[in-house]
């Protein structure tokens, strides 16, 4: 058996992305390194208190928004839904997305992408 890939934040910077997150991309089978073999992107993801990213949408990937730690509203096609640390949302393909922090701590969350997260797939604001 091959040694296993372990990945943590403090290993890759969180970088401010299109939708005004701060985000850590762990895993993603086109980046360089070692292939993997994966059928999603995996990424750590915060959001300041009182913060929300930008709407946006996936043209043909699905995600999953787990939530590690906080409260949050997520929108999907405009409908507000409340999470929290221990729950996950699916959002499917073609949905206008935003995730809104109205807490005073940071939320903190896993995005899972499937198939994995592809620039080309992303519209920020502009949903035609």
């Amino acid at each position: 058996m091959e040694d296993p890939i372990i990945r943590g934040i403090a290993d890759y910077p969180h970088l401010t992305v299109a939708d005004n997150s701060l985000l850590c991309e762990l895993f993603h089978p086109c980046r360089p390194g070692p292939e993997l073999l994966l059928g999603c992107s995996i990424a750590h993801v915060q959001v300041l208190e009182g913060e929300k990213t930008l709407p946006h949408r996936l043209l043909t990937s699905s995600e999953v928004y787990f939530i590690i730690a906080g409260k949050a509203t997520v929108y999907i096609d405009n409908k507000g839904y409340p999470v929290q640390e221990g729950q996950g949302v699916y959002i499917p393909p073609g949905s206008v997305q935003y995730i809104e922090n109205p807490g005073d701590t940071t939320l903190i969350f896993l995005a899972i992408v499937s198939p994995p997260w592809r620039r080309e797939d992303e519209k920020i604001r502009a949903y035609r």
